[in-house]
């Protein structure tokens, strides 16, 4: 088997459903804190944001 081989099969082990849904149980946890951690952050920095000297504050809108 050549090394390329041995890495696709690696991947290829994920086109099984039963794998690819242990992994995704795994991950997707993960995946949720993160995007809400981000969402959270971005939402803040949005409405905190200083007005623009020139637009005033709707720049923010």
């Amino acid at each position: 088997m050549s090394d390329l081989t041995s890495r696709l099969s690696g991947w290829m082990d994920f086109a099984n459903p039963t794998r690819f849904v242990g992994l995704a149980d795994k991950v997707v946890p993960w995946l949720a804190t993160i995007a809400t951690l981000l969402l959270a952050a971005g939402l803040y920095m949005s409405f905190t944001a200083p007005e623009d000297f020139q637009q005033g504050i709707t720049v923010r809108i």
